[in-house]
C-alpha cells in the first residue's frame, strides 16, 4: 500500500527498513529505552521490540519535554529508528526529530495504528511517499 504522507523532517535518501506499529501515543521518556533502542511501553504488545534501524510507527506522542534528548541520545548513540510515522506528531518527538536529523512525517490513516505489529519492508521516499509491504 502506498500512502502520501506530510514531511516534516524530511529524508534526503530513499529509506527502506523493516516497521513497527504501536497503537498507542508514545513517550521517549519511558516507553523507549534510550541505552538500547528497545520499545518498553508497559502496555504494548511489541515490548521488547528493538526500534534500532527501523520505521518507527506510533499514533501521536505523549508527554515529558524530555523526551525530545531521548531521541537526541538514540541518534548519537546510534540506536535511533530509521525514521519515525505518525499520524499527528505533536512539539515534543517534533523537536528531537530536528535536532536529531531523524526523519519524521505525519498524516497516516488513524486506521493504520489499530493493530500493533511488525511490518517486513518500508520505503520511503522524498517528499512523504510510504510504501508499506505487508
Amino acid at each position: 500500500m502506498i500512502y502520501r504522507i506530510k514531511p516534516i523532517v524530511d529524508t534526503q535518501t530513499i529509506i527502506t527498513a523493516p516497521g513497527v506499529v504501536v497503537e498507542k501515543p508514545v513517550s521517549f521518556l519511558g516507553d523507549v529505552d534510550k541505552d538500547s533502542g528497545v520499545l518498553v511501553q508497559p502496555d504494548s504488545k511489541l515490548r521488547g521490540t528493538r526500534l534500532t534501524g527501523k520505521v518507527f510507527f506510533a499514533p501521536t506522542g505523549r508527554g515529558s519535554t524530555v523526551g525530545s534528548y531521548i531521541i537526541y541520545a538514540l541518534k548519537t548513540s546510534g540506536l535511533s529508528p530509521a525514521a519515525i510515522v505518525m499520524h499527528k506528531a505533536e512539539p515534543i518527538i517534533i523537536t528531537g526529530a530536528v535536532i536529531s536529523g531523524i526523519p519524521l512525517f505525519e498524516g497516516m490513516p488513524i486506521e493504520f495504528y489499530r493493530k500493533p505489529r511488525i511490518i517486513d519492508k518500508v520505503t520511503i521516499k522524498p517528499g512523504g511517499v510510504v510504501e508499506v509491504f505487508e
